[in-house]
């Protein structure tokens, strides 16, 4: 799901199953992109979940955020600081 809304596999998003692995892949990500993503297990065992937020930077906020010298935890981590 994506903040709430099920997803189904696209030319943007592919959802694939595979022994026991789900995955989610996002083709070009944009901004458009950035959401909460869950996803949901069920059998006749009950219910597991987990989730990922997928949080997007855009190349025009990099450059602005080095042209003020902002460095946040998440770029430190991109820039390998």
């Amino acid at each position: 799901m994506q903040d709430g809304k099920k997803i189904t596999s696209t030319q943007h998003m592919e959802v694939s199953y595979s022994k026991g692995v789900c995955k989610l892949a996002i083709d070009k990500v944009t901004i458009q992109d950035e959401a909460e993503y869950v996803c949901e297990a069920r059998n006749q065992y009950g219910i597991a979940t987990t989730m990922a937020e997928l949080l997007v930077e855009s190349k025009q906020m990099k450059r602005f955020a080095h042209a003020m010298n902002i460095i946040t935890p998440a770029m430190s981590c991109l820039r390998g600081i």
